[in-house]
């Protein structure tokens, strides 16, 4: 049994006997919805949060524009936030990118067996590239065992040890 809601006879939302919710189609899950946003709204504008919870903890989607009490002070942040010791980890093609360990360690993995993944910096405001990171690439069985550091647009690579340059490599 499905429960309709229509709005001048089309169908708005759908509730399945088992408690599965659609907007916009019919539902396969608790809730499904279609639609080009979902929006929450809160009463004022101190916090807002999408909250994605199981038996390990809690993952939140945040804006908190009180005084960072709710996410361990970051006030008037935009925050993606874990809670207990676990990792997160980002994914992009069905592979995993980067890794956040849950003391704060960021891995950023490669892809080895041909060309390298680089880390870039860049410019925001026209997109150069400043700086980035190229680890060596494995092709075949014998490695390239060398990895870069790269100053683009012909820049220096300086040092800084104790608020004072201590080394400085030209272009």
């Amino acid at each position: 049994e499905y429960m309709y809601f229509k709005n001048a006879g089309t169908t708005v939302a759908t509730m399945t006997s088992g408690g599965n919710v659609g907007i916009g189609l019919d539902p396969v899950y608790k809730l499904d919805v279609r639609g080009d946003r979902i929006r929450l709204n809160p009463n004022s504008d101190d916090f807002v949060t999408a909250e994605i919870q199981n038996t390990t903890g809690s993952f939140y989607f945040a804006i908190d524009n009180t005084t960072g009490s709710a996410f361990g002070g970051a006030n008037s942040a935009r925050t993606i936030f874990s809670q207990g010791a676990y990792p997160m980890a980002f994914y992009t093609n069905s592979t995993e990118r980067m890794h956040i360990e849950s003391g704060g360690n960021v891995r950023v993995n490669f892809n080895q067996s041909g060309s390298a993944g680089n880390v870039y910096f860049q410019d925001v405001t026209n997109g150069a590239s400043m700086f980035y990171i190229q680890p060596a690439v494995y092709k075949g069985s014998a490695p390239y065992n060398t990895n870069y550091i790269n100053a683009a647009n012909n820049s220096n690579i300086g040092f800084i040890a104790g608020g004072a340059e201590r080394m400085r490599i030209t272009s």
